[in-house]
């Protein structure tokens, strides 16, 4: 009983199957044609896809890396995640971690190794 009201305080289980305010994404950024590896950004608690990694700005981690790197695809993953119940919802982790594989497979993403 402790473990379920401490898991609904902290935002870490919700039950069920994911809504599409729950639903996983992955965001092509840069694919190079001949691409040798894919680079996948993860944010954390209460992130998302483009402002943690500064994607909505001009100058932004690929735009560092990607010249460095040309043989690099970068990828920036977004799923809902909130610190607090109060905050939002989050998936268990064992059911996020299926729903990321499921979109990283339908992207062929492992196909080339993975950073």
């Amino acid at each position: 009983m402790l473990g379920k009201a401490i898991r609904r305080l902290f935002g870490l289980a919700t039950g069920g199957n994911p809504t599409a305010e729950s639903a996983t994404r992955i965001y092509e950024i840069l694919k190079p044609d001949n691409a040798d590896a894919d680079v996948v950004f993860v944010h954390g608690l209460d992130g998302d896809h483009k402002s943690t990694w500064g994607f909505d700005k001009d100058q932004n981690w690929v735009t560092w890396l990607g010249p460095t790197f040309p043989k690099l695809a970068f990828w920036s993953l977004n799923y809902q995640v909130a610190a607090l119940h109060w905050k939002g919802a989050a998936m268990p982790l064992h059911g996020r971690a299926q729903n990321v594989l499921a979109v990283m497979e339908a992207k062929e993403l492992g196909r080339r190794p993975i950073a």
